[in-house]
């Protein structure tokens, strides 16, 4: 289960990166990683935050079950 949620904090966080890198791109108009279409950073990082959320929900979940 720890090697579980450290992915799952892996996943969020490139997750926020991701959002991070495609807010400076949309403010700065800056190609940022060869990306020239602004909703793919976002795209990405909506993919990386339901790969941690579902991780957390299914940690939450055994979780309950043992107990």
């Amino acid at each position: 289960m720890k090697t579980l949620k450290w992915v799952a904090y892996i996943s969020a966080d490139i997750g926020l990166l991701l959002v991070i890198l495609g807010s400076v791109s949309a403010l700065f108009h800056v190609h940022i990683l060869q990306v020239r279409n602004m909703p793919s950073y976002f795209q990405a990082a909506n993919s990386f935050f339901l790969i941690a959320v579902v991780i957390f929900l299914y940690i939450l979940v055994s979780r309950k079950k043992e107990e």
